[in-house]
């Protein structure tokens, strides 16, 4: 997933258009390993009496977002052509900050 978003950070840096198809093509492999393994986590995480309702709210998230990403996206365009990528690769490094910040807190409070 990592190389995924690198590559898609990258992407208003190509110049030409094998580059861009390349930085799109190493994003969607990325994409492609993660989305089922994150599946598979979800499904997981659940009890046997709840998966189907943690599965739907997993999926009813992801359209949302399939929805607000593109339209923000668009928004975002008209500040420059490389501003949604550069804002993409921020808010997936915050998240990861976040996702570092309650390990730690989880991991002190079950020690």
């Amino acid at each position: 997933m990592d190389v995924s978003y690198v590559a898609l950070a990258l992407v208003p840096q190509h110049t030409t258009v094998v580059f861009f198809v390349s930085g799109i093509g190493c994003y969607s492999v990325g994409s492609g390993f993660f989305e089922p393994a994150m599946n598979a986590l979800v499904s997981n995480s659940a009890g046997p009496e709840s998966q189907g309702r943690i599965q739907g709210a997993s999926q009813a998230l992801q359209s949302i977002t399939r929805i607000i990403g593109p339209l923000t996206a668009a928004l975002l365009y008209g500040y420059g052509a490389g501003v949604p990528y550069i804002v993409s690769a921020m808010l997936t490094l915050a998240g990861i900050g976040l996702l570092f910040a309650f390990k730690a807190s989880w991991t002190a409070s079950t020690a």
